[in-house]
């Protein structure tokens, strides 16, 4: 079932290419075999072509000079050939969507790697055993995944080293705190002196 945002696109390209109710009604039957954008049956595939089925009618019209093209700039089909060339049979719009987050969520989790040591080597290495030479959407997320729990890993490693090193015991209950917070600690609670060594100690234990 589609989102109420994509029942409220199909709605206004339904106005934008001119279709009667019944004209638009029918639309639905041929492509997704439903009469109404609330059936559960109507999936993003379905909405995706009917999009670019109602650009089609909208520009025949234009030209046609029977249908006068919307110059709102939130229009619906203000590009020609927008839907036909975005909507591929490989992916959807949700697909673009997710995979634009799921890229964006995959590079932090590697900035947060490359800040405690370990570089694009080390998520090379990570990205070939799990994702085995893949790139579809599916072994992206295994690498997503693998990621996310290296990093945990890492991170509660290195806070357990920088607090080692000040003499710090963290114990099962103590709150989580990043490797970087425990770094802006060690640095508040032993300051470099001028020369670049250790100055006084503010270590309140």
């Amino acid at each position: 079932m589609i989102s109420r945002a994509q029942q409220i696109l199909l709605k206004r390209a339904q106005r934008e290419a001119g279709l009667s109710d019944a004209d638009y009604r029918d639309a639905l039957e041929t492509v997704a075999g439903c009469r109404t954008s609330k059936d559960a049956r109507l999936a993003d595939r379905d909405l995706d072509k009917l999009l670019a089925y109602f650009e089609a009618i909208h520009w025949r019209a234009a030209d046609a000079g029977t249908l006068q093209p919307s110059c709102r700039l939130d229009a619906v089909f203000r590009q020609r050939g927008y839907w036909a060339s975005k909507n591929t049979r490989q992916e959807t719009s949700r697909d673009r969507y997710n995979g634009r987050n799921q890229g964006a969520s995959i590079r932090d989790l590697e900035a947060g790697l490359a800040t405690l040591g370990f570089g694009p080597a080390y998520c090379a290495t990570i990205r070939d055993k799990v994702c085995q030479g893949r790139t579809d959407a599916a072994a992206l997320h295994l690498y997503e995944a693998a990621l996310r729990r290296t990093l945990k890993a890492k991170n509660k490693s290195e806070v357990q080293r920088l607090a080692n090193e000040m003499g710090i015991i963290v114990g099962p209950d103590a709150p989580e705190v990043s490797a970087a917070e425990m770094q802006d600690l060690k640095d508040w609670m032993y300051p470099p002196s001028v020369d670049g060594t250790a100055g006084e100690s503010k270590n309140p234990f």
